[in-house]
């Protein structure tokens, strides 16, 4: 009866590791369908006009996140973060990125040639 315990118990043991070993490198399905849950939400709410297709996901283990590929009529790839487990929230919206980083060009070039301009008048 004794070594019938034990040995249930180091297999339980071995059997929760196990499955917490593997959840901190790969996730799970569950959290997995609530955060494509909350994009698919986050997309109608903050991307309401635009047509976007979720085409595949994965597991960020370094920073236990999902990153979701979304895709515009165009074509254009953009990556969305989404980060939590029971209340996940989406952390990097690669479309808003896309456009600051656009903004962000735009600008510099800006500057750049404002500044080069006064470089060349003196």
């Amino acid at each position: 009866m004794k070594k019938k315990a034990i040995i249930t118990g180091l297999s339980l043991l071995v059997l929760v590791t196990g499955c917490y070993v593997y959840n901190a490198f790969y996730g799970n399905p569950v959290s997995r369908a609530l955060a494509e849950q909350k994009l698919s939400a986050y997309l109608q709410e903050a991307h309401a006009g635009a047509t976007l297709n979720m085409k595949g996901s994965s597991y960020n283990f370094k920073f236990a996140e999902y990153l979701f590929r979304v895709s515009d009529e165009r074509n254009d790839e953009y990556i969305f973060s989404v980060k939590g487990g029971l209340h996940p929230a989406v952390t990097n919206d690669g479309i808003k990125e896309a456009r600051q980083e656009k903004t962000r060009a735009r600008i510099s070039k800006e500057a750049s040639d404002e500044i080069k301009a006064e470089l060349e008048k003196s």
